[in-house]
């Protein structure tokens, strides 16, 4: 069976799983070119979790309930929910993702500040975060306050309006005007365009390698970063480190991003028994740990946070599991979630750049409305 779209191959239950090697770059536009073609390749595939409702849209994906009916009590919610379409599990989850904020303590105790705490009951406010990152950016010329790994990316910075209680689409899916520049979304980058105007973060900094580089080298003092991230940290001889919950806006709910790779079987594959068995094998406990000793992140299994529990007794690990049982938030299921990311992408870039914000969103929401109606139902 060929077409799994990974960087491994495979055997399970007397199948072989023939995968082909791509760039994270080129992924998603080989995935769409493939999957226009409208033939039997790929058998599988991987999903992010938010293209789940475009590709089932567009009836790229197999409907999995029969194949998994008990996914509502084996799967975190989290982890589901950007699996599910209309009620129908239409993509598979095999690892997730969540943020913390990784905290330099040797740059709080510079800069006289107290640094925040693992505690979610002691939450930062964004507030909070402005007001310290500024102090500690002014300890000198090349030391930032704060920044996001991915901070052009939606995944990450949309958690700020989420927080303030702005909502991100309508829910017809495809109005983006009064969402996307309402008063709550503007409220929220305005904030987030002080930490990048202000000089608190590095703004136009999209080599994500660089920015992790920076926290690793001491040079950042909160850092908003995945899991791999703080595992990352862990090895850095040297830095002083803890990590704390990502920050909040004082009223406002506290939200965590979530989502990662998911599995879906084409509708025309020309063995649908095997890739049923594969995805079945692949929501399987053993697969799951067999995973994360290769890529440590969050279980998508609630028996596995249970069953890996010596892996996952660290001060990371259990922050990371309030968080995905208690702040995660999924991206909006929308069919144009591509066209959602990349325009709201290119705002967030102006934004870090000095455009004005409610100008900016308001132009992006215009956008994403003509881009989005072909959605339409």
């Amino acid at each position: 069976m060929a077409g799994l779209l990974s960087d491994a191959a495979a055997t399970t239950d007397g199948i072989t799983v023939t995968s082909e090697q791509l760039p994270f770059g080129q992924l998603f536009s080989a995935i769409e070119v493939r999957l226009q073609a409208r033939n039997e390749n790929p058998d599988l595939f991987f999903v992010d979790g938010p293209m789940t409702a475009s590709y089932t849209m567009r009836g790229h994906l197999t409907a999995l309930d029969d194949i998994l009916p008990d996914a509502s009590e084996i799967y975190t919610s989290a982890a589901l929910q950007q699996g599910m379409v209309a009620g129908k599990l239409m993509s598979v989850p095999i690892e997730s993702s969540t943020v913390v904020m990784l905290v330099n303590n040797s740059l709080f105790e510079a800069a006289g500040i107290e640094a925040p705490t693992n505690d979610p009951a002691d939450r930062w406010t964004w507030e909070e975060v402005l007001a310290a990152g500024k102090t500690i950016s002014e300890l000198d010329e090349s030391t930032w306050g704060f920044n996001f790994h991915y901070s052009d990316s939606p995944y990450m910075a949309l958690v700020m309006p989420q927080s303030n209680g702005a909502t991100l689409i309508g829910e017809d899916g495809v109005t983006a005007t009064g969402y996307v520049d309402s008063p709550k979304f503007v409220e929220a980058m305005s904030t987030y365009a002080e930490l990048y105007n202000t000089g608190i973060a590095p703004a136009g900094m999209y080599d994500y390698s660089l920015a992790l580089e920076l926290f690793l080298n001491g040079k950042v003092g909160m850092f908003a970063g995945v899991v791999s991230d703080a595992i990352a940290a862990e090895g850095r001889d040297g830095l002083d480190f803890t990590v704390a919950p990502m920050p909040y806006f004082e009223g406002g709910t506290p939200v965590t991003p979530t989502g990662s790779w998911h599995v879906g079987i084409n509708p025309r594959t020309e063995h649908p028994e095997e890739a049923a068995k594969l995805v079945q094998a692949l929501a399987s406990p053993e697969f799951i740990s067999a995973y994360f000793d290769k890529r440590a992140n969050p279980p998508v299994l609630t028996e596995a946070w249970d069953s890996m529990s010596e892996k996952l007794d660290t001060p990371l690990w259990t922050l990371a599991r309030y968080e995905i049982q208690n702040t995660a938030m999924a991206r909006p299921s929308i069919g144009g979630w591509l066209e959602y990311d990349s325009i709201l992408r290119n705002a967030l870039r102006e934004i870090q750049s000095g455009s004005d914000v409610a100008e900016r969103l308001s132009a992006a929401a215009v956008e994403m409305n003509r881009e989005l109606k072909k959605y339409a139902k």
